[in-house]
């Protein structure tokens, strides 16, 4: 009995200093006696920022319409399946505003959309996977227009029958001339996020309209929506690299963190923060139970930012990148690595790298660094800026079992 209580106690011991190869951190160092080290900003041996190219944000909660810091953002919608031999009596839009960001006034025009484009690939360029705008600049006649002033729970737009007619007398003709509207707005400095269709407070159409003498109602949410935007300013950053951190949605900025971190430079801070050094096999075999790289983030300059920020580290494979970055060939996402967000209390963000950095002490990737990118890129202005170079946190646990 005694031997197989012993057996017992070493096979805990090992499954606990050992992980596994789709997830080699290990547990909350609470329960191990684990050690805490923090990686200075000094030991960063460079930040720098590319822009990778817009694309379409899948799934947004929110289109954006209005003007920022000379961005301009418009959002599509469109609606289908409409009644046929009917007549329209009246159409109104009713828009439900996020109140995450309202702005102190705003006046949004409405305008009609001659040209066809596919929710999940329509950008400022680009009305598909294949073809641009014949509208380049995106100029378009308003037929109505609607001002928000003050919090509001619904926005309610009357839209002209004449263009609701144009749609009704189309049904059962694939309604080739219903492309839409756009929303967009001439106020300088002032966007308004709106709910869309994925929410439980989509954009909403209602026609009254007459059919074989009956009034009856036409009352659906639209079937697509998307933003689009548009920066002259930033026509030349593709690509373009920079020093220091940024990382945005609108447009989508990366930055890459570069760091020296060996068995030598770990051994140097081991002792500076009175812990004993380690051997190669104690470096190799170590847990880590927790990596983050804690950014210190300037408020001051950072804009459309809570603490649903977030952000994720991705394993860079190589020192030679092509910019912008290409995935699986400049970097990876590697299996564990948690999303992080912006904790508005502390005015930080702690973006783990706890899967990477296993990766690199056990020699199992090589030290290039690491991505760090939003998981909401082209959603909405959200950019955050920091005030200096990171530090790296880092617990661990030494391996409990010595090398043979």
């Amino acid at each position: 009995m005694k031997y197989y209580t012993i057996l017992l106690i070493a096979v805990v011991l090992l499954s606990v200093a050992c992980t596994d190869e789709d997830n080699r951190t290990g547990v909350d160092g609470n329960i191990l006696n684990s050690e805490e080290v923090i990686v200075p900003g000094s030991s960063i041996t460079n930040v720098w920022n590319y822009r990778d190219t817009v694309q379409t944000y899948d799934g947004s909660t929110v289109f954006t319409v209005g003007n920022f810091q000379n961005t301009t953002l418009m959002s599509l919608l469109r609606w289908s399946s409409f009644p046929s031999d009917a007549t329209a009596l009246s159409a109104t839009m009713y828009l439900v505003p996020s109140d995450d960001h309202l702005p102190d006034s705003i006046t949004v025009q409405v305008g009609v959309i001659d040209e066809n484009w596919e929710e999940d690939s329509v950008t400022w360029t680009n009305v598909d996977d294949e073809g641009e705008w014949e509208n380049t600049e995106h100029v378009y006649e308003p037929i109505t227009s609607f001002t928000y002033r003050e919090e509001v729970d619904t926005l309610t737009v009357e839209i002209p029958l004449d263009l609701i007619q144009s749609w009704l007398d189309n049904v059962g003709e694939d309604e080739t001339n219903n492309f839409g509207i756009i929303l967009f707005s001439d106020t300088p400095d002032q966007v308004i996020e709106i709910f869309t269709l994925e929410t439980s407070y989509a954009p909403l159409l209602e026609i009254e309209y007459l059919s074989d003498g009956d009034t009856l109602t036409y009352s659906k949410d639209a079937v697509d929506d998307a933003t689009i935007y548009h920066n002259p300013d930033e026509d030349a950053t593709l690509g373009l690299v920079s020093d220091g951190f940024v990382i945005s949605n609108i447009y989508p900025y990366r930055s890459v963190v570069e760091l020296e971190f060996d068995l030598e430079s770990f051994n140097a801070l081991l002792t500076q923060q009175g812990y004993a050094e380690m051997n190669e096999y104690d470096y190799r075999h170590s847990t880590i139970n927790r990596a983050e790289l804690v950014f210190q983030i300037d408020t001051a300059n950072s804009y459309f930012m809570d603490d649903t920020f977030s952000a994720r580290a991705y394993m860079m494979l190589t020192d030679e990148p092509s910019v912008p970055l290409i995935y699986t060939d400049d970097y990876l996402f590697y299996s564990g690595t948690d999303v992080s967000y912006y904790d508005s209390d502390s005015q930080t963000i702690r973006v783990d790298v706890s899967p990477i950095l296993q990766a690199i002490m056990a020699g199992e990737a090589d030290n290039y660094g690491f991505v760090i990118r939003s998981i909401e890129e082209d959603r909405d202005l959200g950019r955050i800026f920091m005030t200096s170079n990171p530090t790296l946190d880092i617990l661990f646990t030494r391996p409990f079992v010595e090398e043979f």
